[in-house]
């Protein structure tokens, strides 16, 4: 029997679940592939490639299995884009912010970056 020799790195993964997509017909994102094979690596890398009480012997297999569970789970997109509103809502802050700083610069007449506390405007 061969001596267990864990993959590199993730992308090692990763060529290993393209390869078994293509194989299989799935169709999946790169994005998503990228992180479904981050997380196995991740994982197992973690725990010293242990299945169990047992070490793994062939991780291929349990990297395979890995996806399988993800299809069946019904992949999330991996990235959720932001709503336009809330990029709006960002931006009005961002005005807010400096606008407050304004204030405060010319309240200080730019002498300090402390909060004006004192008497009403």
């Amino acid at each position: 029997m061969t001596k267990f020799t864990p993959p590199e790195s993730w992308r090692e993964v990763l060529k290993v679940m393209e390869a078994y997509c293509l194989d299989k017909r799935f169709d999946i994102r790169k994005v998503d592939l990228e992180l479904i094979s981050e997380s196995f690596f991740q994982y197992y890398e973690g725990i010293g490639w242990m299945s169990g009480k047992q070490a793994i012997r062939f991780w291929p297999a349990v990297a395979k299995r890995w996806l399988l569970q993800e299809v069946r789970r019904g992949i999330k997109p991996a990235v959720l884009p932001i709503k336009s509103d809330s990029v709006d809502r960002i931006d009005a802050s961002r005005q807010h912010r400096d606008k407050l700083r304004n204030q405060i610069r010319r309240q200080t007449d730019g002498q300090s970056d402390i909060p004006y506390k004192g008497g009403s405007d």
